[in-house]
C-alpha cells in the first residue's frame, strides 16, 4: 500500500466496534458509556441526560433524516459504510491525509450524498473477523455527515493510548529494577539492578563457606571461617605450615626443623646461640665463646666478687661493702677518711678541729686588736645545740671584762652563744643576725672565771667558711661601765640616762656609785684648751662593718654643769674618734658627730665634767642620745 495514515484506519474500526455494538447489544464491550470513553470525539448524535454539554438537543426524529422519512430505530448503515464515510483521500504527494468531518449541528443535511463506492479492503491486523448480522434497529438513523477532520496537528502528543510518557509511567515498585520510558516506541524497559535482591533466597551463591544474606537489597555472602572446599582455599602465607582440606575444614600441620624467627630455634643448649636462618627456614645453633656450664668455671680470683654460671655465661657480681684497695672505697664524701681493712670499706669521719668539748679550741684573752680565726665547718658535727657546731673556751681574772664577737664576712647564716661551759646549754649571751644581715655579734660583760664561746649554723645546709672575729677585754679598775643595747635602727636616736656625780659644799663634785673621778681627760675645751677634770661616766657598745655617722648629745637635756663628750675605740691605747665640750657659745652642755672605723668592733662614749674647782664644779645628771648605726 502507499503511504497510507494509520489514524484514519484506527479511526474506522472505532466507528465499526460501535455499530457492532449497537447491533449486538449482549456482546462484549456494547456499553455505550464505556464506548463514549474508548473512542474518539466524534458526535454520533447519542442523546443522554448525563451527558448534554455541548451536544445537540434536537429530537430524534429531525437529526440528520431527509424530509418525510421514518425513524424506524434500526435503520444503521453497515460499519464498513460508516468507516468509508470518516475517510477521505486527499493526494497530496502521495501522501493519504485524514481530515475530521464537519460536526452535526441538527439540522437535516440537503447536501448531495457522496456516492463513491465503498472501500471494502478489510481493515490490517483485525483482532477477529467482521460481524456480518445485521445491524440492530437503532433509534434513528446514524447521521452520514461527512467525518470530522482528526488529523492531528504537528508535533501533537500520541493518543492517550499510545503507550508511556516519561519514567514515572514505569515505575513497578520493585527496588531491583530500573524503570525508564522509550519515548520513540512508548514502551516501558525495565533492567535488573545487579546485585539486588528482595530475599536470602535470591542470595544463594551455591558455597558452603559462605553465609548468605539480604541486607537493604543487597547480597552479603561472608566467608565462614576455617571452612574449605580445597585445599587452595586454606591460608598460604606460613612456609613452615603446610594445610589440607578434610571435611571442609583447613588442617594445619607444622614442618618439622621450619622457622620463620630465632625465637623458634632452642636446642636448650646454654652455649650456644640459636638463630633462624629465614632464606632456607632452617634454625642454626652456633657455639658461644667463653660460655660455661658450672660457676667453678667463672673465678676471677678477686674476693670481692661473686662468681656465677647464669644462662651459659659467667657473671662477676662486686660484693657490697668489699674492697682490694682503699681507691675502692671512696665515696666522693669529703668529710669522712676512706679506708680498706681487710677487705672491708672503713670511713672514719674527718677530725674538724674544735668540733667536741674535748678538742675545744681556745680564745685568747686581753689581746690588743680585733682578733680573727678561719674554720669550715663543713664536717663538723652537731652535737653543742647548733648545727655543725665548733666551742671555744677562755679564762679572765678577776674585776671586769667585755666580750665581743662576731662573724661578719662568714656566706651562711650563723649564731654565736656564750655559755659558763661547754656543757652547759644555758645561754649568758647570745645573738642570731645583726647589721641587717645574716652574720652574728656579740657584745656581753664578764666577771673572773671560765667559759665557752660555741658558733655555729642555723640549719643543717649552713656549714662551710667560718671568719670568727673576737675581743676580750679587761675593764679599768673602778671605771663604771654600762652595756648598751642594739640601736634602734639606722637614722634613729636612742637615750641613756647618766649621773657622773653629786656636788657637796667644801668637797666639790663627789663621784656617785655610777661615775668615777679621772681627771683631766683627752678632750680639750674649744676655747682655751682646758681638759675636764670632774668624774665620767663610760657606755659601751659596738658598730657594724663600714663606717658610718655616730652622733652622740647632751644638748636637749635640762642640766645646766658643763660636761664633754668623748668617742673611743678602747680605754687604754684606743683612738679617740671624737669629742666636744660645748654645743654652741651659749651652751655647757656637749655633742660630737664621728664616723666610725670600717671593721666592726667595740666602741666607747665617755661623758665627762669639764671642771671640779674653783668656783666651777661639773657634775650631776644627764640624758645622753646617741643618733645612727651601731650594732
Amino acid at each position: 500500500m502507499a503511504l497510507r495514515s494509520l489514524r484514519p484506519r484506527w479511526l474506522a474500526l472505532g466507528l465499526l466496534a460501535l455499530a457492532c455494538s449497537l447491533q449486538h447489544p449482549s456482546l462484549p464491550g456494547s456499553d455505550q458509556d464505556s464506548q463514549a470513553e474508548d473512542t474518539l470525539p466524534v458526535d454520533l448524535g447519542t442523546d443522554t441526560q448525563a451527558d448534554t454539554v455541548g451536544q445537540d438537543t434536537t429530537p430524534p426524529d429531525t437529526l440528520g433524516m431527509p424530509d418525510g422519512s421514518e425513524d424506524t430505530g434500526h435503520d444503521v448503515p453497515p460499519a464498513e459504510t460508516m468507516a468509508d464515510a470518516v475517510e477521505e483521500r486527499v493526494e497530496d504527494g502521495g501522501v493519504d491525509v485524514v481530515s475530521e468531518p464537519p460536526r452535526d449541528t441538527g439540522v437535516a443535511d440537503t447536501s448531495p450524498r457522496d456516492t463513491a463506492p465503498m472501500d471494502t479492503t478489510p481493515p490490517m491486523d483485525t483482532a477477529r473477523p467482521m460481524d456480518t448480522t445485521p445491524p440492530m434497529d437503532t433509534a434513528r438513523p446514524m447521521d452520514t455527515t461527512p467525518p470530522m477532520d482528526t488529523t492531528p496537528p504537528p508535533d501533537t502528543a500520541p493518543p492517550a493510548d499510545a503507550g508511556c510518557r516519561g519514567d514515572p509511567e514505569c515505575e513497578d515498585g520493585d527496588p531491583c529494577t530500573t524503570n525508564t520510558c522509550d519515548l520513540t516506541s512508548g514502551r516501558c524497559l525495565l533492567a535488573p539492578v545487579a546485585s539486588c535482591c528482595n530475599g536470602v533466597g535470591q542470595c544463594d551463591d551455591g558455597d558452603p563457606c559462605t553465609t548468605d544474606a539480604c541486607t537493604s537489597n543487597r547480597c552479603v555472602n561472608g566467608r565462614v571461617a576455617n571452612c574449605c572446599r580445597t585445599a587452595a582455599q586454606c591460608p598460604t602465607g606460613d612456609p613452615c605450615t603446610t594445610y589440607a582440606c578434610t571435611a571442609m575444614a583447613c588442617v594445619p600441620t607444622r614442618r618439622t626443623g621450619c622457622c620463620t624467627a630465632d625465637a623458634q630455634c632452642n636446642d636448650m643448649n646454654a652455649c650456644t646461640t640459636d638463630t633462624c636462618d629465614t632464606g632456607r627456614n632452617a634454625c642454626v645453633f652456633t657455639p658461644r665463646a667463653a660460655c660455661c656450664t658450672g660457676d667453678a668455671q667463672c673465678n676471677d680470683m678477686n674476693a670481692c666478687t661473686a662468681d656465677t654460671c647464669a644462662a651459659g655465661a659467667c657473671v662477676n657480681a662486686p660484693r657490697a661493702g668489699c674492697c682490694a684497695t682503699d681507691v675502692a672505697c671512696a665515696d666522693a664524701d669529703a668529710c669522712t677518711t676512706d679506708r680498706c681493712v681487710d677487705n672491708v670499706c672503713q670511713r672514719d669521719p674527718v677530725a674538724v678541729p674544735a668540733d667536741t668539748c674535748a678538742t675545744a679550741g681556745t680564745l685568747a684573752a686581753n689581746t690588743e686588736g680585733i682578733q680573727t680565726l678561719v674554720e669550715n665547718t663543713a664536717c663538723a658535727r652537731s652535737d653543742l645545740g647548733l648545727q655543725h657546731d665548733l666551742a671555744y673556751t677562755f679564762t679572765v681574772g678577776p674585776g671586769s671584762w667585755i666580750v665581743y664577737a662576731d662573724t661578719f664576712g662568714t656566706a651562711f647564716n650563723t649564731r654565736l652563744t656564750l655559755r659558763r661551759s661547754c656543757a652547759d646549754t644555758a645561754e649568758l649571751a647570745g645573738n642570731d643576725d645583726r647589721c641587717g644581715g645574716r652574720q652574728s655579734l656579740l657584745l656581753a660583760g664578764v666577771s673572773g672565771g671560765t667559759y665557752t664561746l660555741v658558733v655555729g649554723g642555723v640549719a643543717d645546709a649552713d656549714r662551710g667558711a667560718l671568719t670568727l672575729h673576737y675581743r676580750i677585754a679587761a675593764v679599768p679598775v673602778d671605771v663604771p661601765v654600762t652595756l648598751l643595747g642594739p640601736s634602734p635602727g639606722a637614722g634613729a636616736t636612742g637615750t641613756v640616762m647618766g649621773n657622773t656625780g653629786r656636788f657637796e659644799a667644801f668637797r666639790g663634785c663627789v663621784p656617785s656609785s655610777s661615775a668615777v673621778a679621772r681627771g683631766r681627760q683627752a678632750c680639750a675645751r674649744p676655747t682655751d684648751g682646758r681638759l675636764g677634770d670632774a668624774p665620767e661616766v663610760y657606755f659601751v657598745t659596738a658598730t657594724c662593718p663600714g663606717a658610718r655617722e655616730l652622733v652622740a648629745s647632751t644638748c636637749g637635756d635640762p642640766h645646766v654643769w658643763d660636761s664633754v663628750i668623748s668617742v673611743r675605740t678602747w680605754f687604754s691605747g684606743g683612738r679617740e674618734l671624737g669629742c666636744n665640750d660645748d654645743c654652741s657659745s651659749r651652751s655647757l652642755r656637749s655633742r660630737v658627730q664621728a664616723m666610725t672605723p670600717e671593721t666592726a668592733g667595740p666602741l666607747l662614749v665617755v661623758v665627762d665634767g669639764y671642771q671640779n674647782s674653783g668656783v666651777v664644779f661639773s657634775c650631776g645628771s644627764f640624758t645622753l642620745s646617741l643618733t645612727g648605726t651601731y650594732y
